[in-house]
């Protein structure tokens, strides 16, 4: 069920936690993206009468990727992993923490089990500058994180033919390497302009 009031509160916590940051702290928005490789039919133009068509393949593999985006400077750390569990989100935190030697690090994430794992509780107690902070169930929306993605797919995946699954994969891990999220069309993506979902009951007779 989609609770308003958890949402509210989420983002209260959230500008209160941004307002109060340390001068090396950083809040970061993680998730994990699992890109198939499959053309994706979004939007485009066609001659009146004629048909458009886009080449598709029958592939079934994916990318693994688990990520986390700093708003404040968009720095964006990624890792392609052969699946998203405990093990690799310890790793990718490791990471972050290696790159970040002094402050906070804040981040906000879904309620994932492998989040809440015991192996990712323990490096937690070991590493007491890493915080997560948990959205509420069931409300992706304020995790900014997913912008990213649809940034991503727009680039490397929508209305986009890659033959082979090697080149799929290359045009995702390119999609990281020139950073293409800092374009000037996705300035006002990236933000932490939060939308309150509330339920929509007014096709239903609740008479």
């Amino acid at each position: 069920n989609i609770d308003v009031e958890a949402q509210k509160k989420f983002v209260s916590e959230y500008r209160e936690l941004v307002e109060n940051l340390g001068q090396d702290d950083a809040v970061y928005f993680m998730d994990g993206v699992h890109p198939c490789h499959n053309s994706v039919a979004s939007h485009g133009w066609s001659e009146k009468n004629k048909a458009a068509h886009l080449p598709t393949n029958t592939g079934r593999k994916r990318i693994n990727i688990n990520g986390a985006i700093n708003l404040e400077t968009k720095q964006v750390s990624a890792i392609e992993v052969d699946s998203i569990d405990a093990q690799a989100v310890v790793a990718h935190l490791k990471e972050m923490v290696q790159e970040r030697a002094k402050g906070n690090i804040y981040i906000i994430l879904d309620n994932a089990r492998y989040y809440r794992s015991k192996v990712v509780k323990a490096f937690l107690e070991e590493n007491p500058r890493v915080v997560f902070k948990f959205l509420p169930p069931y409300c992706p929306d304020p995790n900014i994180i997913e912008r990213l993605w649809l940034i991503m797919k727009k680039e490397a995946v929508f209305n986009k033919y890659h033959k082979k699954f090697d080149f799929f994969k290359q045009a995702i891990l390119q999609f990281f390497k020139d950073e293409k999220w800092k374009k000037p069309c996705y300035a006002n993506i990236l933000t932490d302009n939060f939308q309150i979902i509330e339920p929509d009951f007014s096709g239903f007779d609740l008479g």
